[in-house]
């Protein structure tokens, strides 16, 4: 593909962020790349969004500007979806951003090459610290669909073929806050046609109040197991489960195990003990060898310690553990 025949679609997903939406797309409307799209799908915000996203949508042509009833992220997505006419999507969170040459970068990467998936790298950004994050295993000759496989599911740091989607019928799983778990990984089954990129593109911008961010207990980050279940069930269903075995089983390694124990710990043991006794018997249930996955043995020592600690149900050390990396972070 020459550059000026490359079309991309870039889908917003917009909710009550209207404090960060102006750089978000200011950083759209500004690219160095021009042929593209920009559908700004409002999911039923109730501050200034609309206002925000009318005077753009008045300034530039090339955007779409849809307004829904509150659905969650997944339905704003797959509204997206839907509308989209690109070669290749990209969807950007609205309370995030961009660099402002982000899309000639991709397209320069991505011409003359028949790719379904690009991945890339991102700078985390928290309390205006920005912190660059590399993806992980890159240079340890992981074939690159099983690399693909083990990187965070964020949607954003990756742009696909629109006919990935289009094709296959794929949407984003609605109704539960962990929809990314549950779809990216499982779109390795339609394709092996995967690469990745050095290049850090995209600011992930943690703020506070956010979904992942909130320091009250809510009950929806359970549904890190309705998550995990469409996710094994998708490879079954089509017959690559055997395949991507240690793929998947590290997945729930360090999404049940290690980000999810984390996050309800310092909640309680009335929170988090029953939780944790229910992961670990879904682990035993379904990955009944999973200490020994190939990937954890390439984690930190301090990572397996804890994970042993858990294995062996002695929360209180792994709590403390998780109570004294939490205050380094801090």
């Amino acid at each position: 593909m020459m550059n000026e025949q490359i079309k991309f679609s870039i889908i917003v997903p917009i909710y009550n962020i209207e404090n960060y939406l102006e750089k978000c797309m200011i950083s759209l409307i500004n690219q160095t790349y021009q042929h593209m799209e920009i559908i700004l799908i409002n999911d039923g915000s109730t501050d200034s969004c609309d206002e925000i996203c009318m005077k753009y949508e008045a300034l530039d042509e090339r955007i779409i500007y849809i307004k829904k009833e509150n659905g969650g992220v997944s339905s704003a997505r797959n509204v997206g979806i839907q509308k989209m006419t690109g070669d290749y999507v990209w969807f950007v969170d609205g309370d995030d951003y961009i660099e402002l040459n982000a899309v000639e970068r991709l397209v320069n990467k991505l011409k003359n090459k028949d790719l379904d998936i690009l991945v890339f790298n991102y700078f985390s950004v928290k309390n205006d610290v920005i912190k660059k994050i590399e993806m992980k295993y890159q240079n340890e000759g992981i074939e690159k669909d099983k690399l693909y496989m083990i990187q965070l599911p964020m949607p954003w740091a990756k742009v696909y073929q629109v006919n990935l989607f289009k094709n296959n019928g794929i949407l984003f799983k609605e109704g539960i806050i962990y929809e990314d778990l549950a779809l990216i990984p499982t779109l390795v089954n339609d394709t092996v046609k995967i690469d990745f990129c050095d290049d850090a593109l995209y600011y992930y911008v943690q703020r506070e109040g956010s979904t992942m961010h909130k320091n009250i207990f809510k009950e929806k980050v359970d549904d890190k197991f309705t998550a995990l279940e469409a996710l094994r069930l998708e490879f079954e269903n089509n017959h690559y489960f055997e395949k991507y075995k240690s793929e998947i089983e590290y997945l729930h390694i360090k999404h049940l195990l290690i980000i999810y124990s984390m996050e309800i710990m310092k909640y309680g043991k009335n929170i988090y003990g029953p939780r944790l006794n229910k992961a670990l018997c879904l682990m035993n249930e379904k990955f009944p060898k999973w200490i020994n996955n190939v990937y954890l043995r390439k984690e930190p020592l301090k990572t397996r310690l804890y994970l042993l600690l858990l294995k062996y149900k002695i929360y209180f050390l792994a709590n403390i553990m998780n109570s004294v990396a939490r205050k380094i972070l801090e």
